[in-house]
């Protein structure tokens, strides 16, 4: 029989968790250049910790709308949930019976919609 340790557990957990930062820094850097370029490595990566941190706070699961959370921290700022123009997206955000799915997609479109469209980027 095999035995399979909490301790063990939380080594995959923790590596899972690593790997999955390490590709939203890769995809961050091609998608968000002047950001990435002004944050440097190690602040985007604080940024994504944190950020991760945050969506799951929010009781966001799934690593595609962590990520999809991640990104909105990049482009609209860092607890831009927390601003007078994210109340309502904060609001989403904390609401208890909405599945993360819902709360971020609904997210999305509101700040989406509030900015007038998707943030045009300057690619150099």
């Amino acid at each position: 029989m095999l035995i399979i340790r909490d301790s063990q557990l939380r080594v995959f957990a923790d590596n899972r968790r690593r790997d999955f930062a390490a590709t939203l820094l890769l995809g961050i850097a091609a998608k968000y250049p002047c950001e990435y370029g002004h944050l440097t490595e190690s602040g985007m990566r604080a940024l994504i910790d944190r950020s991760i941190a945050g969506a799951v706070s929010y009781g966001l699961e799934r690593e595609g709308h962590i990520g999809l959370y991640v990104e909105l921290t990049v482009e609209y700022g860092e607890w831009f949930e927390r601003s007078p123009r994210g109340a309502r997206a904060r609001r989403l955000l904390d609401h208890p019976s909405l599945p993360g799915p819902a709360k971020i997609e609904g997210v999305q479109k509101l700040l989406s919609d509030t900015a007038g469209g998707p943030t045009l980027r300057a690619f150099l």
